[in-house]
């Protein structure tokens, strides 16, 4: 009995050991994220976590703010009263704690484990502080192992076999995982020397679901053969992990090399389509095949995208390319014209050499400081030039109430500012996709006394990007120099999309 204390008692020092670090190297690199959100189930993984924070706090280890979250999603009949659970939990720990209910429902040709998911971050997500938010969950080495195997039977490459990070970050927030280099049996043993307790969800042992199936029958049937095999399979993420980094950054310089010799600029609104060559070639002013999908996917990732599969990759190379003659060198199809459509409404279009992806509706929408650091194309090739504002001074005079508002909604008095030839002009030279120019931002004030009016008759037309030529200002011109940058009088609209405010 005391060997097994002793044993239980080495395994919880060396969990504690490895939060610390991993929680002290997050802090070292990331020192203004210090809103924590656990994402806290009631099993025995996140009841250790919720642990192992509340003993850290003890130990003035961290000065953060820490909340809990429990996600209901409505599938177990005692899935509410394990909210209760978690509540008695936090309450004992003094960790402010709230419930959020998701509903799932399914969708033709999505799982059911993908469809929980996804309902799980979004809602975990939208929990998060607008600042300075970070989501602590609670996978570890096991975890790490099951999804390196699930990405491998799906015929994943270096991305999905990098498997999960230590820390991930994403538009809504950063995404922790302070126990991933921790071991199942670790926690467990951690939970029982300190006498915690948890729920059991019965459906993690059904095994028609995937991720079950690995877990609880093939793991533990590699283990009998191969008994150190979750170390190893985290070493190899570990190392797919570090070659994605060396891919990201072969990409990084050759997105480069490939703006400076592309008529189309690579920005958010598509990516180019250069010509390209053989993988065995020894031409070096053009990029392979192979280079291209790196940096394709590099793009893709910056975007936030849906990633990329080898089904889209296939429609791409034979939709948009073809073969010389002596092989060598592998051409653009003229006309150039195609879409892939996914699953979920989105599509990828063939346009101007370049490829599109385009959300369901057929419309992009950006924030303002993507669409700001956009450097529209001329008529020349090598010549680029700074998308500007250009403002009326007589009318907007000192830009307070100001908004954005698409095209396609300005009103029909709006409509008669307009310079429609110079506008069509401007959109064909600077190549925005037809689906794209009903989108383009313009500025209006707000004349009325209501600071949110949805009534477009209390706005006035009082700029525009790109040109002055587009609209038929009435008096002196201010052209505004962005250079990327944000001016103050809209830097509150970063994420708005181009419309009236909403009440």
């Amino acid at each position: 009995m005391t060997a097994s204390l002793d044993s239980l008692q080495t395994n919880a020092q060396a969990v504690l050991d490895a939060f610390l670090f991993a929680l002290g190297e997050f802090q070292n690199c990331f020192p203004q994220n210090d809103r924590f959100t656990v994402a806290l189930s009631g099993g025995v993984d996140s009841i250790v976590l919720l642990d192992l924070f509340a003993k850290a706090a003890q130990q003035n280890f961290i000065a953060s703010k820490v909340n809990a979250i429990y996600i209901d999603h409505q599938l177990q009949i005692d899935s509410s009263k394990w909210g209760e659970f978690c509540e008695q939990k936090c309450y004992a720990y003094k960790i402010p704690f709230q419930v959020k209910r998701v509903t799932i429902a399914r969708q033709a040709r999505q799982g059911f484990e993908q469809l929980a998911r996804k309902a799980r971050y979004k809602a975990l997500f939208e929990a998060l502080p607008r600042t300075n938010g970070v989501l602590i969950t609670a996978h570890h080495a096991n975890d790490q192992a099951e999804t390196l195997l699930l990405n491998l039977f799906r015929g994943a490459g270096v991305s999905g076999l990098a498997s999960m990070k230590n820390v991930l970050e994403t538009n809504k927030g950063l995404v922790f995982r302070p126990l991933l280099e921790i071991q199942k049996n670790q926690i467990e043993n951690y939970a029982e020397f300190h006498q915690l307790e948890w729920v059991e969800d019965p459906s993690n042992k059904e095994c028609e679901f995937r991720r079950n199936w690995i877990r609880n029958k093939v793991l533990p049937d590699l283990e009998t053969v191969y008994p150190s095999i979750v170390k190893t399979f985290n070493q190899t993420a570990h190392w797919m992990q570090e070659s994605e980094i060396l891919l990201e950054k072969l990409a990084s310089i050759q997105c480069q090399q490939l703006y400076e010799n592309s008529p189309n600029e690579i920005n958010h609104w598509g990516f180019p389509l250069p010509e390209i060559i053989q993988e065995h070639s020894k031409e070096r002013h053009c990029f392979s095949w192979g280079e291209y999908k790196n940096m394709f996917r590099f793009w893709v990732k910056s975007q936030q995208f849906p990633r990329l599969n080898e089904s889209i990759f296939y429609w791409l190379f034979n939709t948009a390319y073809q073969t010389e003659e002596d092989g060598s060198i592998i051409k653009l199809k003229a006309p150039l014209a195609g879409d892939y459509l996914l699953t979920s409404g989105e599509r990828w279009q063939l346009y101007q050499k370049s490829v599109f992806y385009l959300p369901a509706g057929n419309s992009i929408s950006l924030n303002l400081k993507d669409f700001l650091s956009l450097k529209m194309d001329s008529t020349s090739k090598n010549h680029k030039t700074k998308l500007d504002i250009y403002v009326d001074m007589k009318r907007a005079e000192q830009l307070e109430n100001i908004w954005l508002i698409s095209l396609s909604q300005l009103s029909e008095d709006m409509q008669t500012l307009l310079n429609r030839k110079a506008l069509k002009r401007y959109f064909q030279d600077n190549k925005i996709p037809v689906w794209q120019r009903s989108h383009w931002p313009f500025l209006v004030k707000n004349n009325s006394l209501t600071s949110n009016s949805q009534n477009p008759k209390d706005y006035e037309l009082v700029g525009v990007f790109g040109s002055p030529k587009l609209i038929k200002f009435e008096s002196g011109v201010k052209a505004m120099g962005l250079d990327g940058s944000v001016p103050k009088f809209l830097e509150n609209y970063w994420q708005t999309q181009f419309c009236f405010p909403e009440a």
